[in-house]
């Protein structure tokens, strides 16, 4: 629930945000995720066949990789507004890429 809050909090960050303002998102996230997991963790293995713990490890870190990524649309998004919000409309030519030169 902590880290729902601190990437709900990342999703209303404008476009030209100070470090006090995104820090505290990052710590509260951080916050929730560092408490979820090991109990999480915990959890899993306690139930797990000795056998299949490894695997169990495994589906854990996986789901908190995806849970990770499905987060990230709202940082993303946080950027795209602040790169729109710094860039007017140009049209990309070979002279301004060195990619494309």
């Amino acid at each position: 629930m902590l880290a729902t809050i601190g990437y709900a909090a990342m999703c209303f960050i404008g476009p030209d945000p100070s470090a006090f303002l995104v820090a505290p998102t990052f710590m509260v996230a951080g916050a929730g995720i560092a408490l979820a997991i090991p109990s999480l963790m915990a959890a899993t293995l306690a139930y797990a066949d000795p056998q299949s713990v490894g695997i169990a490890s495994g589906v854990v870190n996986a789901a908190r990789h995806l849970a990770a990524r499905s987060a990230s649309p709202c940082s993303a998004l946080s950027s795209v507004r602040r790169s729109a919000a710094n860039s007017s409309p140009k049209r990309l030519s070979r002279a301004s890429s060195p990619l494309l030169a």
